[in-house]
């Protein structure tokens, strides 16, 4: 049962209330020899009710051990009190604008501020990223008007990982202008530094025959690497050109670091005899190569001039007698635009020699091209030969038989 003036919940056959010492009972005289303790008033003291009852009785004790125990449970209550209040300030925010990780998560996820510090995808494969990590640290309210605070995040994709800081203000918005229950505020990110490491080697490079697989990474290095072998074939040669690429990775990406380039030229089918169709170098009655050397790319020329008379000025006429003599040769392929191949070269030679008339001397240069219909032929770009000629007005001598240009074409 309960007690009928304090609620106290008693023994069914107890006959006053051990709390408020109420009398319980149908309004019958108590057993005899019980010891009835009288009420207590809001103006009884502790210590007139105990002596009412009898010194050092058990209701005076119990009633100080209850004094106690409430004065306790409130102490009690208070701590509890301020612990709660205390956890649901750290969980809302409330020393930082409202403002948690997740809440400063989500506004970064939104903006994607990372986008534009992403890798160029120039030699990988398009995969998106992800945010793999995310810590804000040292958030501090300022003035208590914005939060500043420091984000560190991973962002990844399939080829690189890039490792981020930035500083965060946070500045709420009036009460009255939220703009979504997550964003209460403007979130400004500023970048402080950035860092990219590779996860794997280029993917593609069309340009240098870069694909499939694409390139191994050297974990060490962080850089990858290839060759690329190119054979140009010609009629008067065969190239190969190989091609190293380093690439290296920068905050933009993978790019070459670096290429170094090689090339092997073996020359071939330049002996024979050479004729030209038209123009000055049809004067040639002979012009055979021989002794080519494959690897060093030289020869030799052996040449003859045909004799000629020609009417030459105030009714004299100039006659020019055969020449002949031998050159040395050498091409040496060089990156000029004139006469260039497909691999970016021309292959240009120079000649030196005799002549067994006038100076004695002899030299030739000239190209070794393809031409337009597939013929074998060398473009002549500079002839002197040297001859005995008499000037009729003075007598004086020149050195210079025969000079011209043109295309000679192999037999």
């Amino acid at each position: 049962m309960f007690c009928p003036q304090c609620g106290n919940r008693l023994e069914d056959d107890a006959l006053f209330c051990g709390k408020c010492g109420a009398q319980l009972g149908t309004g019958g005289a108590a057993p005899k020899g019980a010891k009835v303790p009288a009420a207590i008033s809001p103006s009884t003291s502790i210590s007139s009710t105990a002596t009412g009852i009898g010194t050092g009785s058990a209701v005076a004790d119990m009633l100080k051990a209850h004094g106690k125990l409430i004065v306790g449970g409130v102490v009690a209550l208070v701590v509890v009190v301020a612990t709660i209040v205390g956890v649901v300030s750290m969980l809302t925010g409330g020393a930082t604008l409202g403002q948690t990780t997740d809440t400063v998560r989500r506004a970064f996820e939104a903006q994607q501020p990372y986008l534009a510090e992403v890798p160029s995808s120039e030699y990988t494969n398009d995969s998106p990223y992800s945010i793999a990590s995310f810590e804000v640290t040292d958030m501090k309210v300022q003035r208590g008007d914005w939060l500043t605070a420091q984000i560190k995040t991973a962002i990844e994709n399939e080829s690189f990982r890039v490792d981020l800081t930035y500083s965060l203000d946070y500045y709420p918005y009036p009460d009255t202008a939220y703009r979504s229950p997550d964003q209460t505020g403007d979130y400004v990110f500023n970048l402080m530094s950035r860092s990219v490491t590779p996860k794997k080697g280029v993917e593609r490079d069309d340009a240098n025959g870069v694909g499939g697989e694409g390139l191994e990474l050297n974990e060490e290095t962080g850089t990858c690497q290839t060759t690329v072998d190119k054979t140009y074939q010609f009629w008067f040669a065969d190239a190969v050109s190989s091609k190293t690429i380093t690439y290296a990775v920068g905050e933009h990406g993978w790019y070459v670091e670096d290429e170094n380039t090689t090339r092997r030229v073996t020359y071939k089918d330049l002996d024979g005899e050479y004729r030209a169709k038209t123009g000055d170098l049809t004067k040639f009655a002979q012009f055979t190569l021989s002794g080519l050397n494959a690897e060093t790319g030289t020869f030799t020329i052996t040449y003859k001039v045909n004799g000629w008379t020609e009417e030459g000025g105030w009714g004299h006429p100039d006659s020019y007698s055969e020449a002949s003599g031998t050159l040395t040769a050498a091409i040496e392929p060089s990156t000029s635009d004139y006469g260039g191949q497909s691999d970016g070269y021309s292959y240009y030679f120079e000649a030196q020699g005799d002549s067994d008339h006038g100076s004695r001397q002899a030299s030739l240069s000239g190209y070794l091209i393809q031409s337009d219909d597939g013929s074998k032929a060398i473009e002549i770009n500079s002839v002197s030969i040297g001859q005995d000629e008499i000037d009729g007005r003075n007598g004086e001598v020149s050195p210079i038989v025969f000079s011209g240009t043109g295309i000679i074409y192999k037999q």
